[in-house]
């Protein structure tokens, strides 16, 4: 992969105009970048939108960060606007042509490097061609790699083992932090998908789950702490009318062992 921003040439370079900033940009066949021409207006010892000073003639553009370990340029237009383009998208357009589709088809890198921009790398593919290849390459976003992630896997391992022996969603939702869904989630293996520990077990029944007796308890105490019907009802994917049910139930027990001998007074 080329990141360097030096005028060297290299053997077998090959530079086309950017798309859309033809006769100001061009793009090579190894994934660099460079100026050809100064946007009108603009004086050759004024500075870019980027704040650097630039000067007339052909100069290389320094490489950027992008998001996904991605590179970027960054590229002012004739109007003097500014904006920052992923490089492996400006050679794919360059040298590969437009996609068949634009919103349908994104560019993939063959060989899951995210920075290597040569045009043998690179190819035009669907959403699930892009993603096998994160799958293929180990480079898929997920788990520890989310920047938003607020869990480790050793943290998702030890919710499974201590939902499994007994513990309630709302308790361990409080100790880590999370919503009492993303707990429920987890622990029915449909988040956290490679990562280990014990899965508890879904089952429907016309469409809906069959509830456990933690469930059971998890629903009472939600209602009793004021949750309304509707938001437990959702968190379990389950009617209201269930909801209801299961509460009343448990608060008619709970009376009942209130009571003298443990039964219901007769009317």
């Amino acid at each position: 992969m080329i990141k360097e921003s030096t005028n060297i040439a290299i053997c077998g370079e090959r530079w086309l105009p950017v798309r859309g900033y033809e006769g100001l940009y061009e793009v090579s066949s190894l994934g660099r970048a460079r100026r050809v021409h100064r946007p009108r207006g603009m004086s050759p010892t004024n500075n870019d939108n980027d704040g650097r000073v630039r000067r007339t003639g052909n100069l290389m553009l320094a490489p950027l960060n992008a998001t996904g370990g991605h590179l970027a340029f960054r590229m002012v237009n004739r109007d003097g606007k500014a904006k920052n383009l992923l490089a492996h998208r400006l050679v794919a357009l360059a040298f590969i042509g437009p996609p068949p589709t634009e919103r349908e088809f994104l560019v993939r890198h063959v060989n899951g490097v995210p920075d290597d921009n040569r045009v043998e790398n690179l190819a035009w593919g669907g959403h699930l061609e892009n993603q096998g290849d994160r799958k293929a390459h180990n480079t898929r976003n997920t788990g520890e790699r989310n920047s938003s992630a607020r869990l480790t896997e050793s943290e998702v391992w030890s919710i499974r083992e201590r939902r499994a022996k007994g513990e309630t969603v709302i308790n361990l939702g409080r100790e880590f932090g999370v919503s009492n869904a993303m707990i429920s989630v987890i622990c029915l293996g449909n988040a956290w998908t490679h990562v280990g520990g014990p899965i508890q077990a879904s089952y429907s029944v016309h469409g809906r789950r069959k509830l456990t007796p933690p469930d059971h308890d998890d629903i009472f105490r939600m209602r009793s702490e004021g949750m309304p019907i509707k938001e437990v009802a959702r968190r379990f994917g389950i009617s209201w009318s269930i909801v209801s049910k299961i509460y009343l139930e448990r608060v008619g027990r709970e009376h009942s062992r209130k009571r003298p001998g443990g039964a219901p007074k007769e009317c």
